[in-house]
């Protein structure tokens, strides 16, 4: 299912999502851990095991946040901000979205 998720998030192409994605895999991370206590209890893995699976999770979560850290201060956006200049037959400037690929321009 997470990876459906990922998909979903990465096409909306928002910073925004993006971090929100992010923040649902922290959040894994720290479910990995959970289950990891569990599978301890259950005498599924053993101490060894145990130790170094924690040590992977934690880490990964600790990167994790340090990315989100990272776009949260960064003036970086998704690629949905990005504008590119559009130009008409005869060279002139199209001023961003003027009529083409809006909502309401698609409508009419």
């Amino acid at each position: 299912m997470r990876v459906f998720q990922l998909w979903r998030t990465l096409l909306r192409d928002s910073k925004g999502a993006f971090q929100q994605f992010l923040a649902i895999a922290k959040g894994s991370a720290g479910e990995v851990i959970s289950h990891l206590y569990v599978a301890l209890d259950q005498g599924y893995i053993n101490e060894e095991e145990f130790r170094r699976l924690e040590k992977v999770a934690r880490d990964t979560g600790r990167k994790i946040g340090g990315l989100m850290s990272y776009l949260r201060q960064s003036g970086l956006r998704g690629p949905k901000y990005k504008t590119s200049i559009r130009r008409q037959s005869n060279g002139k400037e199209l001023e961003p979205n003027a009529g083409h690929g809006t909502r309401d321009s698609k409508r009419r």
